[in-house]
């Protein structure tokens, strides 16, 4: 009886181990196709992203350019009593804000995090952080120009002077992060 539970129990462990085998391959192969997967996923999403990136950095250059206008505008008419806060504005050609494209980033932000270098993720976080105080800013921007939109005072045209160079310098520090996952990329 021993020699014939022996017999089987051979037999068994002869027929187990292809099926394990099997198994086990099936799932390398498996898991080896689904990290291919993921990894191309991640690949067109930071192709994207590095896509929306340049198109920001080139807003950020034609909106500073304006910016740049509006304060040397500001400069010009500070002690003009004839020109009101709004007209100098108006004839620099208004004030605008690049768009900061961080579509793509938020979409994968939401998914597939654990798939991403964190490096990338931290700088990415950070320019959807700045975006929002560059939001922040230019309502405080647009509030300042509505409360004195007749104002012909030097100070409110200073104040919205220095108010300005804050909002350049906050684009600034979206162009080196946007130079920071760039040089991460490489």
């Amino acid at each position: 009886m021993a020699v014939k539970a022996k017999k089987y129990f051979n037999q068994f462990i002869k027929e187990i181990i292809p099926v394990i085998v099997g198994i086990l391959i099936a799932l390398f192969i498996n898991n080896w196709a689904e990290t291919r997967k993921e990894k191309k996923y991640i690949e067109k999403i930071f192709s994207t992203i590095s896509k929306e990136l340049l198109e920001t950095k080139e807003d950020i250059v034609k909106k500073t350019a304006q910016q740049n206008r509006l304060i040397d505008s500001l400069s010009a008419n500070m002690n003009n009593k004839n020109k009101s806060l709004f007209n100098v504005v108006y004839e620099a050609g208004g004030i605008s804000l690049p768009h900061i494209r961080v579509s793509t980033w938020k979409a994968v932000s939401n998914s597939k995090i654990e798939l991403v270098n964190y490096e990338k993720i931290a700088v990415l976080a950070d320019i959807e952080g700045l975006k929002e105080l560059l939001h922040l800013k230019l309502e405080k921007v647009l509030d300042l120009i509505y409360s004195g939109m007749y104002s012909v005072d030097y100070k409110e045209k200073e104040i919205l002077k220095i108010m300005m160079h804050d909002v350049i310098g906050t684009q600034k520090s979206i162009l080196k992060d946007i130079e920071k996952f760039q040089a991460i990329d490489s």
